[in-house]
């Protein structure tokens, strides 16, 4: 029970943007020398498992984004239009400045945008 309860506590310092450290005075007066204990070491190896199945999620979602925009780059150019449209990627680095900020939002939206611009993939020939 006392071991959940040092894990919640830290949880909530984490959240409310205080850091967990266990500080030793050092010999050096200038210089405290951070420790880890087993507590925060078992804390920051959950919240990198937390961080490892979001980035899958992530991933995934980016896998199919990524198939959804080459079909719209594909019907935009087969109607004879550009495969960017410049309103619409706008709107996306809004959504995300938004989201995270204007300086983090702006560089994933734009990184993605960029990323997921290449040539779109050859129209599959009709059947017969």
């Amino acid at each position: 029970m006392k071991k959940l309860a040092v894990a919640f506590a830290a949880t909530v310092l984490l959240l409310s943007g205080c850091s967990v450290s266990h500080e030793r005075p050092s010999p050096n007066p200038d210089k405290t020398q951070q420790i880890a204990t087993p507590n925060t070491d078992q804390f920051i190896e959950q919240q990198r498992e937390r961080i490892d199945e979001i980035d899958q999620e992530v991933a995934g979602l980016l896998k199919r984004r990524q198939e959804i925009s080459q079909s719209v780059q594909r019907a935009r150019t087969n109607d004879g239009g550009s495969r960017v449209d410049p309103k619409r990627e706008e709107h996306i680095r809004e959504v995300y400045r938004k989201q995270l900020g204007d300086a983090a939002g702006d560089k994933i939206a734009q990184s993605m945008l960029e990323a997921f611009r290449g040539q779109a993939p050859a129209t599959p020939a009709p059947a017969n």
